[in-house]
């Protein structure tokens, strides 16, 4: 067996103070999605992964790609032939 234990990426670069986190959380989601953006070699910064229980009560997860996103909430697209593409 491969012992992975020392297999680890510091993530030290920010920290979040939640006295200094904005009143709308769109306005941070707007800075770390520009701050993504602006790093170069990142692809699809807009793919998201979406997670729901099902009627069986069990997650589902899928991929899907954020389109938009304002004080209205977030938009994103998903495969039309997946189970919740369908639904």
């Amino acid at each position: 067996m491969n012992d992975l234990s020392n297999y680890r990426k510091s993530y030290e670069k920010n920290e979040l103070v939640e006295s200094q986190i904005p009143e709308n959380p769109i306005e941070l989601f707007q800075k770390w999605f520009v701050e993504m953006e602006s790093l170069n070699g990142t692809e699809e910064v807009n793919a998201m992964t979406v997670s729901t229980f099902g009627l069986d009560g069990f997650p589902k997860a899928r991929i899907v790609l954020l389109k938009k996103f304002d004080e209205n909430g977030f938009v994103f697209y998903t495969n039309y032939d997946s189970e919740k593409g369908k639904a």
